[in-house]
């Protein structure tokens, strides 16, 4: 959703020095920001471990598409 709002002069400079600072967008700190403020739950990344599979002798692990859909969920 777009919206617009009044900041500080200063206060959007240093937002803008730190976005710029940390490689992000002003848009990805003020989200966070707000986000922290009002408490609202952040998605917890989730870690899969897929078989993994080398070069040379290695053991051949067949997967099929389901097999690995069902490893993702």
């Amino acid at each position: 959703m777009r919206t617009t709002f009044d900041l500080p002069d200063e206060l959007f400079h240093v937002l803008e020095m730190r976005a710029a600072a940390r490689g992000e967008s002003v848009d990805a700190i003020v989200t966070r920001a707000i986000t922290r403020e009002l408490g609202a739950p952040r998605p917890v990344p989730v870690r899969v471990d897929l078989p993994l599979v080398g070069e040379g002798e290695s053991p051949v692990v067949e997967l099929s598409n389901e097999d690995i859909a069902d490893a993702l969920d």
